[in-house]
């Protein structure tokens, strides 16, 4: 049996993914981060990762003979920032970095797995079922008004992802009321409604370019239960890279709720 790693974080996403590789014939060992100790009980092996240093990290998958690995779930991105101060061959590897984004983190740290001989797989290889096609998911076709914030949200969303600075944007009538950055979408979402109150149209897009192959952004049940709590008007997803898990549960509930998805190519 083939065997594969994979780092996961928090949420229903590396459930999932691990009942999709095992139904391909992987066995499957989890490296867990801290939150995601629930998944024991469904991997062949387990191991749960409570200290942060890539040294270590590298040690491990060589211990267990790990020689392809991804990732899954979410994960706590103040871990990054604590990364970098441990581990010799972290700091070597980052050292000369200027532009130490999450995006180039990633990038250069899963560059060293490879370089390493550890292949590492796309989330999508495992979880393509839920990525949604172009199309109006939940919901009516939005009149111009409602048609102009999706577009202008969509768009400045494309842009702050091109940046590696996030991949959510939330609008209300033209105005850019929030961008995701490190805190994660939930945040962005409560802050935004903080600031804006009812009626946003948020938009979320996956990474550009190689990064896409590591990270596949998602919107889980918990997202769209706060869309509906904090009475959103649409969301628009990136179509092709941006996963909606329990899709046809969330359609469903959106449409109850009245909060249109829409998901958009980004040649559109």
């Amino acid at each position: 049996m083939k065997k594969i790693g994979l780092l996961a974080g928090k949420g229903d996403m590396p459930g999932l993914w691990i009942k999709s590789a095992r139904a391909r014939g992987f066995e499957v060992f989890v490296i867990a981060l801290p939150g995601a100790e629930d998944l024991e009980s469904q991997a062949d092996g387990f191991h749960l990762l409570k200290k942060i240093d890539w040294d270590y990290f590298l040690d491990l998958l060589s211990e267990k003979g790990i020689q392809q690995i991804s990732a899954a779930g979410r994960f706590d991105k103040k871990l990054l920032f604590k990364a970098l101060g441990d581990g010799k061959n972290l700091f070597r590897l980052l050292g000369a970095v200027r532009n130490r984004s999450e995006e180039e983190i990633i990038n250069i740290l899963v560059g060293d797995l490879e370089k390493k001989g550890i292949r590492f797989l796309p989330q999508k290889e495992f979880l393509q079922d839920f990525i949604p096609p172009r199309g109006i998911l939940a919901g009516e076709n939005p009149d111009k008004k409602l048609k102009g914030d999706l577009d202008f949200a969509f768009e400045r969303a494309l842009r702050l992802s091109e940046m590696g600075i996030g991949q959510t944007v939330a609008v209300k009538e033209g105005v850019v009321v929030a961008v995701e950055a490190m805190e994660g979408t939930d945040r962005t979402l409560e802050r935004a409604r903080e600031l804006a109150g009812e009626a946003l149209v948020v938009a979320k897009v996956g990474w550009r370019e190689d990064f896409r192959r590591i990270e596949q952004p998602v919107v889980g049940p918990d997202t769209v239960d706060l869309l509906i709590k904090i009475k959103a008007r649409a969301l628009v997803l990136e179509a092709g890279r941006v996963m909606l898990l329990d899709g046809p549960g969330q359609i469903k509930k959106a449409g109850q709720n009245n909060l249109l998805i829409v998901a958009e190519g980004a040649g559109d």
